[in-house]
């Protein structure tokens, strides 16, 4: 069987994206789901001008296992890759898991591509309510990550960022009234991404 091609790897980010966001977030508007949509859609543009040597080796039929397989490697941007887009939330969860933060966020060059963090902070997003802390440690690192002046995320960011910040607005009182040590986090990272879209509408001036 050929393996998929990055652009085909990111048009399952696509599906599982739009999946998801409509199944969790019923009460959003038709039209912010279509920007989703087009947002994510614009990944597969970006996958399209990638070098072909870089593109993903799928070699099991078990997505697990082909994670674990290219994290022994160190093939960091390719295993965030095939977790992204297995359609299954929870293997990205137990990503992030197996992955130290610091590795991935202080590399130089950076380890992860603009598309790949913006494909993992709308997921990570979707379900607050579980592994809450990791993700909220996650989502904080990858948004310091996000390159404001970079094309992709100077137009797509900010929808993406928005839908964040609804889930993180929505969940925070949650975690706000029972003085769960999350709500700290929950208050650094809204503070985080209303700065970032702030960036992002100043570079775009």
């Amino acid at each position: 069987m050929t393996p998929p091609t990055a652009e085909s790897a990111l048009t399952g980010h696509l599906k599982v994206a739009v999946e998801t966001l409509i199944s969790t977030s019923e009460r959003m508007t038709k039209s912010i789901v279509d920007t989703q949509e087009k947002i994510l859609s614009a990944y597969i543009d970006k996958a399209a001008s990638r070098n072909p040597a870089n593109e993903i080796e799928v070699k099991s039929n078990d997505p697990k296992s082909e994670v674990s397989r290219l994290l022994v490697n160190e093939k960091y941007e390719q295993a965030f890759d095939t977790a992204l887009s297995a359609s299954n939330l929870d293997l990205v969860t137990w990503l992030c898991s197996q992955v130290n933060p610091g590795v991935v966020f202080s590399s130089t060059p950076p380890v992860l591509s603009q598309a790949v963090l913006l494909s993992l902070m709308q997921q990570l997003g979707v379900d607050l309510t579980r592994d809450t802390a990791m993700k909220l440690h996650w989502l904080r690192e990858a948004a310091l990550a996000l390159n404001p002046p970079d094309v992709l995320v100077q137009n797509h960011g900010p929808a993406v960022l928005s839908i964040l910040l609804h889930n993180l607005e929505e969940n925070f009182p949650k975690f706000a009234k029972h003085h769960n040590p999350c709500a700290k986090d929950f208050k650094v990272l809204m503070h985080l991404i209303n700065s970032i879209k702030t960036e992002i509408s100043a570079a775009n001036e």
